[in-house]
């Protein structure tokens, strides 16, 4: 079975999360997984931006708010897989 990984994020800086992002998103692309990295919302983390164009990961944003994920997550197909993750998981 064929499927997408979407890396579902709020970040606002380039710490242990990130990095995290980055190894398992190249990790996925090694296991020809297609996955892509999907912000929140743009938080001008140039830093990280630069580290995903650099590792050529895919990224996009959304705009901040519950009708843009919304919206996003209606236009995802079955098949896709939804991963979360942040600082202070509960």
């Amino acid at each position: 079975m064929k499927f997408n990984v979407v890396l579902f994020v709020d970040s606002s800086m380039l710490g242990g999360m990130e990095t995290h992002l980055v190894e398992l998103s190249k990790l996925l692309t090694n296991n020809h997984i297609c996955s892509y990295i999907m912000f929140y919302q743009d938080h001008k983390n140039q830093e990280f931006y630069d580290l995903l164009n650099q590792e050529n990961i895919r990224y996009e944003f959304l705009k901040g708010n519950l009708s843009s994920l919304l919206k996003q997550l209606k236009s995802l197909d079955s098949n896709t897989v939804i991963h979360t993750h942040g600082y202070k998981a509960v």
